[in-house]
């Protein structure tokens, strides 16, 4: 009975928690709301902080002035700026048109007319429901193709006035926290959680709501979805994981079957969220929908360029989401669910290894939350790398059945779907291909040379069959491709073959430290993982693929600085599962062996997490590039 009396009351304040939060939001919404603020609009602004990309419809690209003094648009016949969901109140509008033909403002029930060489200082009614249409009855007499109508550079929105809190935005924060606290108390999560999650959230959106109103507001109808993705999947995990993990033989702690959950639920909501952003960075995502629509038309075999080197593009991923385009999914769609579903489930499954091989619960899932959150895979995201996304979600499966079925891999079905990953990777992403096949030869080797022989023979024979169904169904079509490269490597090394002056090879060093180890993973866990895998010796076979690993990703490195060329087989991603395991490996002994030890690993992993967030939203909100991964 005082077990019952306890829980209840443990709910009751995990209950009074969350609904205090709540108030204190609405609270701080209803503050910030009416703060008097001054927002720039920067027309032909399209990359950056507060660049004009969420606010402008039926404008032509931005250009800038000849002495690059200002930056411009032209809009059509009919444009429009939209300031969706912002409270209802009225604004003052600032609207300097640099040239063009004079355009009607229709504002509500308010109409104006601008002029070139005007400065338009207008009030945006609140009946208006932040929307300014601009129309122009005829259009610019050039010779450029495009519709000009008006061109519009700059301006200003301010806030004017006391208001409500735009109700939409509202709704969907609310709906966010809501969601937030009570699946923490779902999974038995404590107060102190409920409040630190809730409460950090909160003030995130208060701060947003503050330093970037109208991005705050345009972001509502995405924060609703995400949050209902988010509980999607979280339903999802509590019934399915519980018993997968009892399959699999593993027994974990409800606490750290929370922390798993919602760090998984947490990366498919940021991953899948971000895209739903008006205006995010779009990346590859037109690449891979006109390779979707090829695969539809039978063409499996056109080549791609990378940094100047023709290659081939295998479809593995485009033939299977190509039968669901027939259910009336869009092919963007279809491709943002897959890269998300791939970084989501990468945390369980690298968990799993973790948990089986090391028998510590804690510093598996330190590394499960450091892959899933370190910049290296919201770079990939944002590039929409959505092929390279696939295959190394594959490569990690396969890492992992190799490392969990260590010393059986020549029991037959052991083989076969080792031969099957290898495939799989092989048609699915060139540079994987190599990555795989060369860690897998490095480990028939060493192998051969220390044994066991049988699992050097086991994998010999994987790699030779998958060699031959990968150039009989794809590769051999490039044989004469391979054949001109390779003669062209011959004579005048990579940059022959790629037609580019080298790179000085201390600017590709100081690349590989800046772009690579630091803007990938923030330094640290690049540092802190030789360690981890040095402690890993206990299991052989993971330490054997994870050292293949970063021997194949230490070879593929120095390649580049030798020859003086910019090629990547993105082999910093394909270690990335090594080096998260390999640091929280590492970080889980700093936390058993000293007093104070918890507090670097805590603040490594939320730093490396904290980062590689600010990456994402950057791409997402702001359309600012990071580095292309290696």
């Amino acid at each position: 009975m005082v077990v019952d009396t306890m829980t209840i009351f443990s709910q009751r304040r995990q209950w009074l928690t969350l609904v205090t939060l709540l108030i204190g939001l609405l609270i701080g919404l209803g503050f910030v709301s009416n703060r008097q603020w001054q927002v720039p609009l920067n027309l032909g602004l399209e990359e950056g902080i507060n660049n004009d990309a969420p606010f402008v419809v039926g404008f032509n690209a931005g250009e800038q002035l000849p002495d690059r003094s200002a930056r411009y648009r032209w809009s059509t016949l009919n444009a429009q700026l939209r300031f969706p969901h912002v409270p209802q109140r009225h604004y003052w509008l600032d609207l300097p048109q640099l040239t063009g033909n004079p355009a009607s403002l229709i504002m509500g029930t308010s109409q104006f007319t601008s002029t070139a060489g005007r400065v338009l200082h207008v009030l945006l009614p609140a009946d208006a429901a932040g929307k300014v249409a601009i129309t122009v009855a005829q259009p610019v007499v050039s010779d450029d193709p495009r519709e000009l109508g008006a061109a519009f550079s700059g301006g200003q929105l301010s806030s004017s006035g006391w208001a409500w809190p735009g109700l939409y935005p509202t709704l969907a924060w609310l709906f966010l926290l809501t969601t937030l606290g009570l699946s923490i108390i779902w999974l038995g999560g404590s107060s102190l959680e409920v409040g630190l999650a809730v409460g950090l959230t909160g003030l995130g959106i208060v701060a947003a709501t503050w330093f970037a109103p109208l991005r705050a507001s345009y972001a509502a109808p995405a924060v609703a979805q995400t949050t209902l993705y988010g509980l999607a999947a979280l339903l999802l995990l509590g019934w399915a994981l519980p018993p997968i993990l009892q399959r699999l033989g593993l027994t974990i702690s409800r606490d750290v079957l929370r922390w798993l959950i919602l760090a998984t639920v947490l990366v498919w909501s940021l991953k899948l969220g971000g895209r739903l952003l008006l205006e995010h960075m779009p990346g590859d995502i037109g690449f891979h929908r006109n390779r979707i629509h090829a695969t539809n038309l039978g063409d499996l075999f056109r080549p791609s360029r990378h940094r100047g080197i023709d290659f081939p593009y295998p479809p593995v991923l485009y033939a299977l989401l190509q039968p669901l385009t027939l259910t009336g999914i869009s092919a963007d769609w279809l491709l943002q669910l897959t890269a998300a579903a791939c970084e989501a489930l990468a945390i369980p499954v690298l968990f799993c290894l973790g948990l089986r091989t090391t028998g510590s619960s804690r510093g598996a899932l330190v590394g499960a939350i450091m892959y899933g959150l370190v910049p290296a895979g919201f770079m990939t995201n944002a590039w929409s790398f959505d092929s390279h996304i696939f295959s190394q979600f594959v490569a990690l499966l396969l890492a992992t059945f190799m490392v969990w079925t260590w010393q059986h891999w020549h029991e037959r079905r052991n083989w076969l779907w080792i031969t099957l990953g290898l495939s799989t990777i092989a048609l699915g992403h060139f540079g994987f291909y190599l990555n795989t096949g060369l860690m897998g030869g490095l480990l028939m080797l060493w192998l051969w040379w220390r044994g066991p022989r049988s699992q050097g023979w086991a994998l010999f024979t994987s790699l030779v069959a998958t060699q031959v169904i990968v150039w009989a169904l794809y590769y051999s079509s490039f044989i004469g491709l391979f054949l001109q490269q390779g003669q062209s490597f011959a004579e005048g090394g990579m940059n022959a073959v790629n037609q580019r002056e080298a790179v000085p090879r201390l600017q590709l060093l100081w690349d590989m430290i800046d772009l690579g180890f630091w803007r990938h993973y923030g330094l640290l866990p690049v540092l802190i993982a030789p360690f981890g895998w040095w402690l890993s010796r206990k299991h052989r076979g993971l330490q054997l693929v994870m050292g293949a690993t970063f021997v194949v990703s230490l070879i593929l490195a120095a390649f580049p600085i030798i020859n003086g060329s910019t090629i990547t087989t993105r082999w910093l991603m394909f270690s990335a599962w090594a080096i998260a395991l390999a640091t929280g490996i590492a970080l889980d002994w700093l936390w058993q062996r000293t007093r104070w030890g918890r507090w670097p690993a805590i603040l490594i992993t939320s730093g490396c997490a904290i980062f590689g967030m600010i990456v994402w939203f950057a791409a997402m909100v702001y359309k600012i590039r990071p580095p292309e991964p290696f």
